[in-house]
C-alpha cells in the first residue's frame, strides 16, 4: 500500500499525541528547550511544509512528557505561565510518546528541528480552523507526509 492509502485507512484511528499544553509569557527558555531536543511543532512548524505564512506571535515546541520534569527544573524561573487574558509567546506541548520523527527544515531559521511531516499531520489533522488557508496548508502537509 502507498503511504496515502495507509493514511486513508488508519486516519480515523489517530488521536492527538498532546497530553497538555503549557503557555508561557516569555521566550527565555527557547535556547534550553532546543538543547533538550524540543521540536518545532503546531502552527510554528506548518509553514515549513506548506504555503502558510509564518506567525511570529507564538512559538510552539513539542517535547516528550517524561523529559519535561527534568527540563522544568533546569528552566525553573524562565517558564512564566501566561495569564488567561494574554496571548502566549511560547507554547510547550507535552507529548504522550517519545517523538522519533524530526526534520531539520526549520533549523537554520529557528535553531529547532521540526516535527516530521507525518507527526505534524497527526497533531494538526483534527484542528478546527475556519481559515481556508489553514485547511489548504493541512492538505499540503498531508501530501508532504505521503512523499516522505
Amino acid at each position: 500500500m502507498s503511504k496515502e492509502q495507509l493514511l486513508d485507512a488508519f486516519e480515523p484511528f489517530f488521536s492527538s499525541p498532546i497530553v497538555k499544553k503549557h503557555s508561557c509569557s516569555s521566550r527565555q527558555a527557547l535556547e534550553d528547550l532546543a538543547k533538550a531536543g524540543a521540536l518545532l511543532s503546531g502552527e510554528s512548524a506548518l509553514p515549513y511544509f506548506s504555503d502558510l505564512v509564518h506567525d511570529n506571535g507564538t512559538i510552539n515546541v513539542a517535547i516528550y512528557r517524561k523529559q519535561l520534569p527534568g527540563i522544568a527544573s533546569i528552566l525553573n524561573d524562565k517558564l512564566v505561565k501566561t495569564e488567561w487574558f494574554d496571548a502566549p509567546s511560547l507554547v510547550i506541548e507535552e507529548w504522550s510518546y517519545d517523538i522519533d520523527g524530526r526534520d531539520p527544515v526549520s533549523q537554520p531559521s529557528t535553531g529547532f528541528d521540526s516535527l516530521d511531516a507525518l507527526s505534524l499531520y497527526v497533531e494538526l489533522m483534527g484542528s478546527e480552523e475556519d481559515d481556508e488557508g489553514f485547511g489548504a496548508a493541512i492538505e499540503q502537509l498531508r501530501e508532504a507526509a505521503c512523499r516522505e
